[in-house]
């Protein structure tokens, strides 16, 4: 089982981060998706 982290800030939230996602998808079994902080940079 293969696992996959994607930390981000998603704001705004584009097509490009959906391509990632739907490409990682692709090569894991699991994919965990991390939302950082909207308000700060570099959280």
């Amino acid at each position: 089982m293969f696992r996959g982290l994607y930390p981000g800030r998603f704001q705004p939230f584009h097509l490009g981060h959906l391509s990632v996602i739907k490409w990682a998808l692709e090569r894991v079994n699991e994919l965990i998706i991390l939302i950082g902080s909207a308000q700060e940079s570099h959280t």
